[in-house]
Order: structure tokens, then C-alpha cells, then sequence
């Protein structure tokens, strides 16, 4: 991870020192917080990480903070945090509690959602996401609505004025008023994740408040209202009342569903 801000601090130098007129894009991925759970002893301004938190892992996510601070430091150093788009968000949920040993010291990585990386819970997907431009993006609101790493594409683009490719992005929807204004309108009402299992895929699709969820080794599904049930601990799947919404949602799922 250190070595990624030090890669990055070396781009942008060569950025501005070379093409000081052009755009620059930095894709920065951190190996945090993967296992293994490596944390290194110091921070490169040599302050202590390994063994300063109960477990190796709250280490590494000191480490990782960290290390976002110095990148968002790099771009408020070069004064262009109101030319810059920073974008900090993870591609999948949190690890399972074996795996982190943090969970009776308070730690969870999916807070009250259920399920971890890799399942089609809540857990397993929807992940922190979080947009900074000085002077664009009003600063300490919130956004409620349902958007997907895919639409970050499209987003970007409309916000530089870059036209997507024929072709491109073709599950892309921008929500770029909805980051500046809060504005709704053109929102994806449905978004769909999969994960691929010996039996077929399981998936689930999330509208409006609901998200239904499939199930392949067992061909069954469960409806949750995320709004009461965050936790997606009561399935109303067989509520009658809620056939009509369960029959909609599947159909937009096979419509969305890869080939």
C-alpha cells in the first residue's frame, strides 16, 4: 500500500511537470484489507502500525486510512481538490468474521448486514462509497438512492464532458445530478448482482426498497423489506400480497442477466 502512494506521488509530479494541461486519471487499489493480514511495522512518515490495534487486521485498516490520507493530502497539496474527482469505495463486502478475529472487540466489517464478500446478502456487496470535488459536491450530505459501481462509468463521463463510446457501458446509468443536487430523476430503479456456483448462479435484484434474492442449489427465493429489515432476517416471499412485486423483479432479472 505504501507503495502505491509513492507510485502515485511520482505520477502526479510527471503529470504536472510533463502534461500540466491535460486531465490525469489514478486508479489506486489497495491490497487492504485482504489476508493475509500483513500490517507493516511503520507508516512511511515512520509511525507504529503492526501491533498497535488488538489484531492484525484493525491494524491494516490503520494502515489503510493512512494511506487514503496521504493520497487526498497529495491532491489538497497541488490545489487541485476543486479540479479533482476523488472516489473511495471498496468492489465488494466485508470479510467473514474468521477471518478478522475482530468481531469481539466490536468490529464488523458489514455492520448490521448480513451475510460477507462473496454471498448475495447485503453483506457480500453493498460496500461504502463516498465522492469529494471541492466547490461541486456539496460536502457532508448523504444520498439514499441505489447506484452501482457499474454507473460510475457513465457518471464520469457526463461530469468531463466525455462522450461513452457506442457500445460501452451499455449497463452504465450516470447519477452525476444525483451527486451534485441530489436530483433523482434517471436513476436505475433496478440493480442486479450474481455470484456463480456449480449450480448455476445465484443472484438477487434490489428495487425501490425490496431486494429479492435467488438461490440456485435450492431453486428458492426470499424477499426482504431493507427498509424494516436491514438485516434481511424476515423473507416475504409468500406474502400474497407481495406476488405481484416478486413476479416483476424476476423478470427484470432475466433481462439483466449475462448471457
Amino acid at each position: 500500500n505504501m507503495i502505491l502512494v509513492n507510485e502515485t506521488e511520482r505520477f502526479l509530479d510527471d503529470h504536472f511537470e510533463n502534461r500540466p494541461g491535460d486531465p490525469f486519471f489514478a486508479y489506486v487499489a489497495l491490497g487492504s484489507a485482504h489476508a493475509p493480514h500483513s500490517p507493516p511495522y511503520s507508516y512511511l512518515d515512520g509511525e507504529p502500525v503492526a501491533g498497535e490495534t488488538p489484531t492484525r487486521f484493525l491494524d491494516v485498516l490503520k494502515e489503510m486510512d493512512l494511506v487514503v490520507g496521504s493520497l487526498v493530502q497529495s491532491i489538497e497539496r497541488r490545489g487541485i481538490a476543486d479540479d479533482t474527482i476523488i472516489i473511495f469505495t471498496s468492489d465488494n463486502g466485508g470479510l467473514p468474521s474468521h477471518a478478522t478475529s475482530s468481531e469481539d472487540l466490536g468490529h464488523f466489517t458489514g455492520g448490521p448486514l448480513r451475510g460477507y464478500k462473496s454471498t448475495i446478502f447485503e453483506g457480500g456487496h453493498r460496500v461504502p462509497f463516498i465522492m469529494r470535488q471541492d466547490g461541486v459536491f456539496p460536502a457532508g450530505e448523504e444520498r439514499t438512492q441505489v447506484v452501482g459501481l457499474n454507473d460510475v462509468f457513465a457518471t464520469l463521463c457526463e461530469i468531463a464532458g466525455v462522450d461513452i463510446p457506442s457500445g460501452s457501458a451499455v449497463d452504465s446509468v450516470s447519477f452525476a445530478d444525483y451527486v451534485e443536487s441530489n436530483d433523482s430523476t434517471g436513476l436505475r430503479e433496478y440493480l442486479g448482482v450474481w455470484k456463480f456456483v456449480n449450480k448455476g448462479p445465484d443472484w438477487a435484484i434490489r428495487h425501490k426498497n425490496y431486494k429479492l434474492n435467488y438461490f440456485s442449489g435450492t431453486n428458492t427465493t426470499a424477499l426482504y423489506d431493507l427498509d424494516a429489515d436491514i438485516g434481511e432476517t424476515t423473507d416475504l416471499s409468500s406474502d400474497p400480497s407481495k406476488q405481484s412485486l416478486i413476479q416483476a423483479m424476476q423478470d427484470e432479472m432475466l433481462r439483466l442477466r449475462p448471457e
